[in-house]
């Protein structure tokens, strides 16, 4: 956003001033982290002919104010879109990307076994035999990954998960509910809700990602039900009054996070992130929904579920 305040000529020994006034986009919200920061300035240069242009820079503070629409916020980037991203990558179904990419190195990783193992040069095989294992591991990791969830499912049965999939705010209560198919196999459940910092500094070979976790309390879940095999357990989860947006740039982003882990005895564990997308509150906003506090008086962002109608809206079984 630019304004021309002046076009003339200025007189030595003058002190003039311009008034001046404009509206503040939506968003993004100002921010300051541990990695990430999100900064608005207004700048003023003075256009002099035939010298330094002088300039005054001054850094304002960006908050949503009392007409503040937050359907019209948009996080940095393509907003809503790249939460939808983040969602669909880690959706819990099988990444066929993963699969694709992972079985070359597997294969590649077993031929150079497989000469360590009967190839004719004896003085070799000790460095074939480790660098094919090398290969052969990374390719069989990646795999895994993209199999877990549907390993782990063997066991469990279906999932089913009912959680806060439109824009939130933060100070609102929304609940949170997980289904599950079969006890049998099933040694825990865990949630957590992390508020995570990701930033992408250099490019190519000196590309390095940096992450920091702001914010990360477990989420305490409420079993509803136990019906045979059937497992039925709720929360509903706070966001605290003072909660970043979520935000999305290019290399950057502040991402609000439930964390899923379900612990399978002997087996691999099914796990899966719930990318929320935060909106800012407004300011003055009344809250009603008020933090619990745990046994060892550690404020936790949860409280007791109420989620009769999300229950009368859904169809798990």
């Amino acid at each position: 956003m630019e304004l021309t305040l002046f076009e003339g000529q200025w007189a030595a020994g003058q002190d003039i001033s311009y008034p001046f006034e404009f509206t503040l986009p939506n968003g993004p919200m100002s921010y300051h982290g541990h990695y990430l920061n999100v900064d608005w300035y207004v700048r003023a240069t003075a256009d002099i002919p035939w010298a330094i242009d002088p300039k005054a820079e001054q850094e304002i503070l960006l908050e949503p104010g009392p007409q503040f629409d937050p359907m019209t916020y948009i996080g940095g980037g393509d907003g809503g879109d790249d939460v939808f991203d983040k969602r669909r990558a880690n959706d819990g179904i099988p990444s066929k990307v993963l699969l694709v990419f992972s079985l070359p190195f597997m294969l590649v990783g077993l031929g150079i076994l497989a000469f360590g193992i009967f190839g004719s040069d004896a003085d070799g095989r000790i460095g074939l035999l480790l660098f094919g294992l090398v290969i052969f591991l990374a390719g069989f990791m990646v795999c895994y990954s993209a199999l877990r969830n549907t390993l782990a499912a063997k066991k469990l049965g279906a999932i089913r998960l009912a959680w806060p999939e439109q824009p939130i705010q933060r100070g609102e209560s929304y609940p949170l509910t997980l289904h599950c198919n079969s006890l049998k196999n099933l040694n825990a459940v865990n949630m957590t809700l992390i508020c995570r910092e990701t930033v992408v500094s250099g490019s190519g070979t000196d590309r390095t990602t940096y992450t920091h976790e702001v914010f990360s309390a477990p989420i305490q879940m409420k079993q509803a039900s136990d019906i045979g095999e059937r497992l039925s357990m709720e929360a509903s989860i706070v966001l605290p009054h003072d909660a970043a947006p979520s935000f999305y740039a290019d290399d950057n982003e502040l991402s609000w996070i439930i964390a899923v882990h379900i612990d399978v005895a002997r087996w691999p564990d099914w796990k899966r992130e719930l990318y929320l997308n935060v909106l800012p509150g407004v300011v003055g906003a009344e809250r009603d929904a008020a933090p619990v506090v745990f046994a060892d008086d550690t404020p936790a962002l949860v409280e007791p579920a109420r989620v009769e109608e999300a229950q009368k809206n859904n169809e798990w079984w």
